[in-house]
């Protein structure tokens, strides 16, 4: 079915919904652990990733992938996202209208938040208008879609909107879609959140945050462990260290370390979860930078990074070389692009005095966490061969993004942000939010406009993505390097359930783990 497309009102409203230090979509991990024996309700669930999340007000979280782990187990969403497709959570049931302009979500009946709240209809539309209205919001233009909620009755909402609404579903899945309880406005939200989720946050610090079950959850069997912890730990060597020897129960797996874990694995002490993601690590470039601006310029940066070399000395063969914005596993994938990746020094150097540069040098913000500052250093000394020079400065993770999107940086060593849907990686990454120079072309905003014209899922979306993929293949935006096998290793009595993992960032939903005795 075709749809006349207002991309710029129904895209870029979505577009934060998966955006973040380590956001990307794609595939959930197909498999899920097993382990023998029956789940300890009782148990406590230790976790750890390599950056602290921003913000526990989901109205306020600056970086959504980041901010996941610890801000799923306190609030529900209206909806859920697991083994690619969307599930039901505080809404039972959702149905977008045929011209797509308005939402209908029926509510689940019988859920209160932490504090006694009832959730209800009303409850839902002060959170939009509180995702709307309050300062600094970073939800609100996701909910600029919205122009305005109706609530027939306690358990029915309506959301009327001014544009395309096929992917505000995914954004109400993610934390947009979380529900904080109305009575907790008036307070400190970031420091005592109060949600309608499986746990309660009882203490927090600087790296870590400590949660225990929540017994008026409205699905008692999805408490699966009665406290999780969880830890920021930057190093990758000490948080691999902590699971070894029994102090983590999971962690987020870098490739810098798989082949340690892999060792571990054999030996039967843990297990590994993994998959290919949606996303790219790589430069974003601000175009507004006035050598940036010059297509020629951004094909030299790409033609002067050795892809492979980076792949196989530092990311132990788990990082694919990477060409284009859509990966093997995202809809838009073309493989035939991938014969067009190339190293050549003496072609970088031609263009870049064909264009009259000498001596670029680009302030580039760095994600100050493993493997991204490792990339940035090993691109910065492939591009010095060529006369260009990056100076690298670490920013911590989860405030590097939002540091990016002020405008201010000529660079950005970070995940290329993907959505589970093309659409969003492409509104993210490419025409707005982390696209801080503006669209690159007329010609990518056009061959975007066309592929909105389509349904999703359909034949003729897929071959429309790969048309823009070979747009930005041959008119690179970005300095590409590789795709990142993004991975988990758990002990070995952790219960994986299906959908727990994201397989396109580092991220995970901790309710969906459990210990076994």
């Amino acid at each position: 079915m075709r749809y006349k497309s207002r991309l710029l009102v129904s895209l870029i409203a979505v577009s934060l919904a998966l955006a973040g230090c380590g956001g990307g979509g794609g595939q959930r991990s197909p498999s899920g652990n097993t382990s023998g024996g029956a789940l300890d309700r009782s148990a406590e669930l230790r976790l750890a990733t390599n950056a602290f999340g921003t913000s526990f007000d989901p109205h306020l979280s600056r970086n959504f992938a980041t901010d996941v782990p610890w801000d799923f187990p306190i609030y529900d969403r209206l909806l859920s996202f697991a083994d690619n497709k969307l599930e039901p959570m505080l809404a039972e049931s959702w149905e977008l209208a045929d011209d797509r302009r308005t939402l209908t979500m029926k509510l689940r009946s019988g859920v209160t938040f932490h504090d006694g709240t009832p959730f209800d209809a009303e409850a839902v539309a002060a959170n939009i208008t509180r995702g709307k209205e309050l300062d600094g919001s970073t939800v609100a233009r996701v909910f600029a879609l919205i122009d305005s909620v109706q609530t027939p009755d306690a358990g029915t909402v309506v959301f009327n909107l001014n544009g395309d609404g096929s992917l505000l579903p995914y954004s109400l899945a993610d934390i947009p879609g979380a529900m904080i309880s109305p009575a907790a406005f008036d307070g400190n939200v970031a420091q005592q959140p109060v949600g309608a989720g499986p746990y309660k946050l009882v203490s927090s610090t600087s790296d870590s945050a400590t949660y225990e079950r929540f017994d008026g959850y409205w699905a008692p069997d999805r408490a699966k462990v009665a406290k999780i912890t969880y830890r920021s730990i930057p190093d990758d060597n000490a948080r691999f260290n902590a699971l070894r020897t029994g102090q983590l129960d999971v962690m987020q797996l870098p490739a810098t370390i798989f082949q340690q874990a892999q060792e571990l694995e054999t030996r039967g002490q843990a297990k590994i979860e993994r998959a290919l993601g949606s996303a790219v690590i790589g430069i974003l470039l601000n175009t507004k930078h006035p050598q940036l601006s010059d297509e020629r310029v951004r094909r030299a940066l790409n033609l002067a990074v050795n892809r492979e070399a980076i792949n196989d000395g530092l990311m132990e063969g788990e990082c694919v070389p990477a060409l284009q914005p859509f990966t093997a596993a995202s809809v838009g994938n073309d493989p035939a692009l991938d014969s067009q990746i190339r190293y050549d020094q003496a072609e970088a150097r031609r263009l870049l005095a064909e264009a009259g540069v000498t001596n670029l040098v680009l302030r580039t913000n760095v994600v100050g966490v493993s493997p991204y500052t490792e990339i940035a250093q090993a691109v910065q000394a492939q591009l010095a061969e060529v006369g260009i020079t990056l100076e690298l400065t670490n920013v911590p993770g989860g405030e590097a993004r939002a540091e990016w999107r002020k405008g201010g940086w000529d660079a950005f060593s970070a995940l290329i942000t993907a959505g589970v849907d093309p659409a969003l990686t492409l509104s993210t990454s490419y025409l707005a939010t982390d696209a801080v120079g503006g669209p690159a072309s007329p010609e990518l905003t056009a061959l975007v406009d066309e592929s909105a014209q389509f349904a999703i899922g359909s034949p003729e979306r897929a071959s429309a993505m790969q048309k823009i993929s070979g747009h930005l293949t041959g008119s690179p935006t970005h300095i590409m390097v590789c795709a990142p096998q993004f991975g988990w290793l758990t002990g070995t009595n952790v219960q994986v359930e299906p959908g727990a993992f994201y397989s396109y960032s580092y991220i995970f939903d901790p309710t969906r783990l459990g210990i076994t005795s």
